[in-house]
């Protein structure tokens, strides 16, 4: 009998549990993965061994599957970064030991950067890191607001520095949209200097926090800059490693931990996040639907490492398959 179930005599309504959530997450990834280390090289193949532009759109329109269906798979692949987010803010409320969480982050951090370096078809790469470093990163920001920003007494001196902190973090999320899809999406309509987009974030940030911040008291101001100032921090750190989603990443897993009381805003507001800084990830928002059936519950027992675990084997196995069938654009 689910414990739930024994503990309050009532069944919960809905069957997704925790292990339903992981379950997709890992097969939207590993179909993300598929087209990523597989499908698009081969399809790279292909291209290249057509000698001419006009052979080769009469073969695009011959396969309209390989034209277009390794890009839907890549959008469905989409759906696993948030739902490995929403649970990981999920395991950060709920577990007993936080320092047992991060340790084993960032143990399956430095296993998965080998297998993660090799399905990018090299050995040593220290140019990106594997999301697994991204989790870790987001978990010690989440542990670390807890610990300083809501657990501890702050002077109210702190509360003056609002403003600046608020221009840094403007500052540091124009950073953020020049790594990511959307400065690539403006500039098909203009072309703007990198430091535009610092510039613009850091005054949009600081107008923001000057007609918001006018109603708050010391405690609130404090507490954003402490939240903002450790966000900046460990975001930096992932956008210097380049770990999978870097800063936005961080973000994302910020947004989701603040706003945790409701389920289904939390994930939302994540999405969006991702989705304002790299359009593609719009299709996230399809797991509201999932995620608004989530009953609270873990679900069948399943060895914890099996899914910690599945993603640096998952690497392995579709490395080794790319290198048996020899596509030659692999990893590029």
């Amino acid at each position: 009998m689910d414990n739930a179930v024994a503990m309050t005599g009532v069944r919960p309504k809905s069957k997704v549990t925790g292990f339903t959530l992981k379950m997709i997450a890992l097969i939207t990834m590993f179909i993300d993965h598929l087209s990523a280390v597989l499908l698009q090289p081969y399809y790279a193949d292909v291209m290249a061994s057509i000698p001419t532009n006009e052979a080769r759109e009469a073969w695009r329109a011959a396969h309209p599957l390989w034209t277009y269906g390794t890009i839907a798979l890549r959008v469905i692949g989409r759906f696993a970064f948030p739902i490995f987010v929403f649970l990981l803010v999920e395991g950060f409320i709920h577990t007993r030991s936080k320092k047992n969480y991060a340790l084993n982050l960032g143990i399956f951090a430095l296993i998965s950067e080998i297998p993660f370096n090799l399905a990018h078809g090299k050995i040593f790469d220290l140019s990106t890191q594997n999301v697994y470093f991204t989790l870790l990163l987001g978990l010690l920001c989440l542990w670390a607001i807890e610990e300083f920003g809501f657990k501890r007494k702050l002077s109210d001196k702190m509360s003056k520095l609002i403003l600046p902190t608020s221009i840094v973090l403007g500052a540091f999320m124009g950073i953020i949209a020049l790594n990511d899809g959307l400065a690539e999406l403006i500039s098909y309509f203009v072309e703007l200097p990198f430091y535009t987009y610092i510039i613009a974030g850091a005054v949009i940030s600081f107008l923001v926090a000057l007609i918001v911040s006018r109603k708050w008291d010391a405690d609130k101001k404090n507490k954003f800059v402490v939240i903002a100032g450790l966000f900046v921090a460990f975001g930096g750190v992932a956008e210097l490693l380049h770990t999978d989603y870097s800063g936005l990443g961080v973000a994302t897993i910020l947004v989701m931990y603040l706003f945790k009381e409701k389920k289904n805003k939390r994930f939302a507001l994540g999405c969006l996040v991702l989705s304002v800084f790299n359009f593609i990830e719009a299709a996230a928002f399809f797991m509201l639907i999932p995620v608004a059936l989530y009953n609270g519950q873990r679900g069948p027992k399943v060895n914890k490492y099996f899914f910690y675990a599945f993603y640096p084997v998952h690497l392995l196995i579709l490395y080794f398959i790319a290198k048996i069938i020899g596509i030659v654009n692999f990893g590029g």
